[in-house]
């Protein structure tokens, strides 16, 4: 198998910042890209809380939606929204993100991604999260 990845791909998806948090809302995984835009590095961010890159105003709000998700296995907003995240130099800024459900084959919830595309960072034709 190689390692090397098809043309015209690499330096788009090593850009992209991808966040994996696991059942417990710990950061699992924390892509280079995601250093890149949010500033904090991967060695600081996997295994804390990914509420740490949540606006207080909106805290409240993605743990209910969290626990929601965990116990129904429906995510919203799934879908391309406008997305604030605190970023390491504490100022808040909304990137345009998609987030995502990682399930077993059988169907069954066991991440949550969310990834950003610093090229369509801040697309105002994407609804904002409300």
């Amino acid at each position: 198998m190689s390692d090397e990845v098809p043309s015209g791909v690499g330096p788009d998806l090593d850009r992209t910042a991808l966040v994996v948090a696991d059942r417990r809302g710990r950061i699992a995984y924390w892509s280079p890209g995601a250093t890149n835009l949010f500033g904090y590095p991967a060695e600081t961010m996997v295994g804390r809380a990914v509420s740490v890159l949540v606006p207080a105003a909106f805290r409240q709000r993605h743990t209910a939606g969290w626990r929601a998700a965990w116990a129904t296995g429906v995510l919203e907003p799934c879908a391309a929204v406008m997305i604030p995240v605190v970023c390491s130099d504490g100022q808040t800024r909304s990137y345009a993100s998609h987030i995502f459900p990682i399930r077993d084959p059988h169907g069954e919830l066991l991440a949550v991604g969310a990834a950003w595309s610093p090229q369509h960072g801040r697309d105002t034709s994407l609804r904002p999260l409300e």
